[in-house]
């Protein structure tokens, strides 16, 4: 059990730290910053204002529990924003992100109970807190990696992804489309280096604080 537990707390790290930043760039801050970044891609036929208007309802649509309908409402130029097919897709997101939180959850829960019934049990304790740190320094060492292949061969990469989670002619879409035209491919290259990015510091600052917490613990 003592082994099991520390490899859920290990393995929950990464799965943690990801997700609630998914969640946290999921907000209007992000997107906006995107949109308004030099460079980026314009939508044709909608003003920055409308495109942040239309995006935001959209990705709070990953993370809440809101009806289907809500993204069929969204209109431009008084036409549908999204087909069928579109919305069908953000709702296999909308599983994915729910699914892979919920594991992140059940991991958490079972850190923290190990943590409240080892309180007074300095070994196990102490065992609990490099898995911990061993889970920062997994949590870098894996977004070093991933982030290696999106730097090298992000078309592979940005396909592979899809290919694993989603199933096969539900992800792809014309240039035209209202899910392009809110997020092209350049802002999914930007949020994947922004993740990685940021997780990987994340994991480096638990890897240290867990070194930290782990050595005062041994020193009693």
């Amino acid at each position: 059990m003592n082994i099991a537990v520390r490899l859920i707390a290990t393995l929950t790290v990464p799965l943690a730290l990801l997700m609630t930043n998914v969640l946290l760039m999921a907000g209007g801050p992000f997107v906006g910053w995107e949109y308004a970044r030099p460079g980026f891609p314009q939508a044709v036929g909608m003003t920055d204002e409308k495109r942040l208007e239309l995006s935001l309802p959209s990705a709070r649509f990953i993370a809440d529990r809101a009806d289907p309908q809500s993204l069929a409402a969204l209109e431009v130029g008084g036409e549908p924003l999204y087909t069928a097919a579109e919305i069908s897709h953000l709702q296999d997101v909308r599983r994915l992100v729910r699914r892979a939180s919920l594991l992140a959850a059940v991991g958490l829960a079972v850190v923290v109970l190990a943590a409240v019934a080892w309180r007074d049990t300095p070994e196990r304790r102490a065992g609990l807190i490099r898995a911990i740190e061993a889970g920062g320094w997994l949590t870098a060492m894996l977004v070093v990696l991933v982030g290696a292949g999106i730097a090298v061969a992000w078309p592979l990469f940005f396909v592979g992804f899809h290919e694993l989670f989603f199933q096969p002619g539900t992800w792809s879409f014309a240039s035209d489309s209202g899910l392009i035209k809110l997020y092209p491919e350049q802002f999914w290259f930007d949020v994947s280096v922004a993740l990685a990015a940021v997780t990987a510091l994340e994991g480096v600052v638990i890897g240290l604080a867990g070194r930290r917490a782990g050595a005062r613990v041994a020193a009693g």
